[in-house]
């Protein structure tokens, strides 16, 4: 995973992969402190934040926990230009719905964003096309 700005590193990467898989593991045996402690070394080493309901993990911003999303439709794209700034102002509801743990919220956003606009949203990347 990755953020617009920011690249983890594959080192990184795979060291996250490990400590989610702990994490799994031990919420799976129910020794829930140290699921917990591992969720904190996410969090505060690596500032990664994990939709359990999804079973996905992802980065979160640095700046005032508002996600950015990158506009990475193609420049041919001739969309009107209200609708990519209703398009930008639901990306940015469904991000605070995620922040909020609102996951019905936030997956009914993006359900209408593609079937109405062809929108697809990478959270992992934070690109949306």
């Amino acid at each position: 995973g990755k953020l617009a700005a920011t690249t983890l590193s594959q080192k990184d990467e795979i060291r996250i992969h490990e400590l989610v898989q702990e994490r799994n593991e031990a919420k799976r045996r129910q020794f829930y402190p140290d699921a917990d402690r591992i969720y904190g070394i996410l969090q505060d080493e690596y500032n990664v934040d994990i939709d359990d309901r999804k079973k996905e993990w992802y980065v979160l911003p640095s700046n005032n926990n508002q996600y950015e999303y990158t506009d990475a439709s193609s420049p041919q794209n001739n969309m009107d230009p209200e609708i990519r700034t209703y398009i930008k102002k639901e990306i940015v509801r469904r991000s605070d719905a995620r922040k909020d743990r609102d996951y019905n919220l936030s997956d009914e956003i993006r359900d209408n964003l593609l079937q109405n606009y062809g929108v697809s949203i990478d959270d992992r990347i934070q690109e949306w096309t």
